[in-house]
């Protein structure tokens, strides 16, 4: 078990699954023609997110020119992945799956060649991974949430006298507050789109919360202990 590696061209899981799996795709065509136009920064961050909250991986092909070099469409792209993980990186590397992989109302198809169907994610989608420890839980809203975030998947069932909500790569508070059904509300600070910490999406880390799945919530996931992986 586990000696070989899943892998969707095109296409990832549309649920978490217990093993590690591959994702292999494109910022836009394969090599240099002109069949598959170039992504956008926030479809390729936001289809990353998903697939690490479900114990997948990325493979992203770059397609050079004739001569070797890179595109400047793909120059760009990659710039802009590698300024959002310059803020975000530790909700997604050496993470590993939550209970769930996330919730909102946005579903797209799994397997091979399924992400020519893809709908963009929005503000209400979130996804979930946790640091290695289970010390610190990740919500990624997928767009800026312009209005309050209530996690119905999670339910906090202890807190500890230092517990708080950072937004990554931003130095305020972030205030929150506890349902009386138990579930995290996150009031998202007021900024301004060039106040932002990045342009994609938008990471909140939980910090000093126990939490437990709402046996209650409905998500399209299934619950597993995710073989580790770095």
């Amino acid at each position: 078990e586990y000696t070989g590696i899943i892998d969707f061209e095109r296409g990832r899981m549309d649920t978490l699954t217990p093993f590690p799996w591959l994702t292999d795709t494109s910022v836009g065509p394969w090599f240099h023609q002109e069949s598959s136009p170039y992504k956008s920064a926030n479809d390729l961050v936001d289809v990353l997110v998903d697939i690490v909250s479900k114990n997948g991986c990325m493979l992203l092909n770059v397609g050079p020119a004739a001569d070797g070099s890179i595109p400047p469409e793909a120059q760009s792209l990659l710039r802009s992945i590698g300024a959002w993980l310059g803020v975000n990186g530790e909700a997604i590397y050496a993470t590993r799956p939550w209970h769930v992989f996330g919730e909102g109302p946005t579903e797209n198809a799994g397997g091979g060649f399924s992400e020519r169907q893809d709908k963009p994610y929005t503000a209400q989608d979130m996804r979930f991974t946790q640091s290695k420890d289970g010390r610190s839980v990740y919500v990624i809203a997928l767009d800026w949430p312009g209005e309050p975030i209530i996690l119905r998947t999670m339910k906090v069932a202890e807190t500890d006298g230092d517990a708080h909500i950072a937004l990554l790569g931003y130095r305020g508070v972030v205030p929150y507050q506890t349902t009386a059904d138990g579930h995290l509300r996150i009031e998202a600070p007021d900024l301004a789109p060039e106040a932002r910490p990045c342009e994609h999406a938008f990471v909140f880390k939980l910090i000093g919360f126990e939490l437990a799945l709402d046996a209650g919530a409905v998500a399209k996931t299934s619950t597993t202990d995710a073989t580790p992986q770095d």
